[in-house]
């Protein structure tokens, strides 16, 4: 679940640059390090408690075994979910709000700022999912009714990141400034922009510069569309988790994904990614066996037969140097003598 989550948090990421909004993909590769950081963490307590059993259907009723791990582990889930007030809320809220204002005359970009809203939902589903699974209800097997403890070697940086995964949005509240006037409060935006000594020209524009759109594409100004947006972000995200919450919040949640038919085997089989990449393979065997045959064969061969003449000549010329004196007398005698027949023979027309 946290791996395939890191990959559409990139997502965002890259929808942040492609609207022009630096600031806000590094804010959100900021208090992304964070959040998802203590969700692995927390994870691995949790693997730690239940004797290595990974299996989520096997958990339930953690909550009250590990205290510490749950509650860490739901400020991060909050986190990644968007919801207000985390650390995830601003940096992604942040995000649609640049693709939404740079989207007017940008079909692609209006695209991205779509799907990003659909991720919202998604992503508070599939995160409750996993926080109530693993935490609420009543334990499913043996080793979740009598987990390991956990040390606070592990619970220690789990606090640490907890705490980080609630208060890191402060770093760059930029709709806080926005909405209510408040100055000094982006923090980021202004140590990227240079003004406290940090990479001159890395944010081209942020939310006091539109580039070539005008008010006229803004929800009742730039303030309206600050709130307009992220009341729509917040109520996507408090929509997801609403569903996780019927569907698996519940004593003995049962598996819904049943019901999807063949889309569950897609789902379960990772997309069939493994049997994509294995199909490639085979489709580039034929391919492969030529490319092998001209490197070895063609490459190889003119870089071994070099190497062989030299070898060759080496070992012939070698024989010559016996380190015997009156072999080498003999030698300069020969070559004296055919030096002269050669000069009497032509006439030293050469010279």
């Amino acid at each position: 679940v946290l791996a395939y989550s890191t990959i559409s948090q990139y997502g965002y990421m890259m929808l942040a640059l492609g609207a022009g909004g630096y600031v806000a993909a590094v804010f959100h590769l900021t208090t992304h390090a964070f959040f998802k950081a203590l969700l692995f963490l927390g994870a691995g307590s949790v693997i730690i408690a239940m004797h290595h059993n990974e299996d989520m259907w096997d958990m339930g009723g953690l909550k009250s075994k590990l205290p510490v791990t749950y509650y860490t582990f739901l400020a991060g889930s909050l986190a990644l979910a968007g919801i207000f007030p985390f650390a995830g809320f601003w940096s992604k809220d942040e995000i649609l709000y640049e693709a939404l204002v740079h989207a007017p005359g940008e079909p692609l970009l209006f695209g991205g700022y779509l799907m990003g809203l659909l991720a919202v939902p998604v992503t508070a589903f599939y995160t409750f999912r996993m926080v109530f699974l693993t935490f609420h209800g009543e334990p499913r097997s043996a080793t979740a009714r009598d987990p390991e403890p956990v040390r606070w070697n592990v619970k220690g940086p789990l606090t640490v990141l907890g705490s980080l995964a609630v208060v890191t949005g402060v770093i760059n509240m930029v709709p806080v400034q926005k909405v209510l006037g408040i100055e000094g409060i982006d923090v980021l935006h202004r140590w990227l922009d240079n003004e406290w000594g940090g990479i001159e020209g890395l944010s081209s524009h942020h939310y006091a510069d539109l580039g070539p759109y005008s008010s006229e594409y803004l929800v009742g100004g730039e303030v309206g569309t600050v709130l307009v947006g992220a009341a729509v972000s917040l109520g996507l995200a408090l929509a997801g988790l609403g569903l996780a919450w019927r569907l698996y919040g519940v004593p003995s949640p049962t598996e819904h994904t049943a019901k999807l038919g063949g889309i569950k085997d897609v789902l379960y089989n990772n997309y069939y990614l493994d049997e994509l990449q294995v199909w490639l393979a085979y489709r580039t065997e034929d391919v492969a066996g030529v490319a092998n045959v001209f490197d070895q064969g063609i490459i190889d061969g003119v870089v071994n037969g070099v190497s062989s003449v030299s070898l060759f000549g080496g070992n012939r010329i070698r024989r010559l140097q016996s380190g015997v004196v009156s072999q080498y007398t003999a030698l300069l005698t020969l070559g004296l003598v055919a030096l002269v027949l050669v000069l009497g023979v032509t006439g030293g027309w050469f010279l």
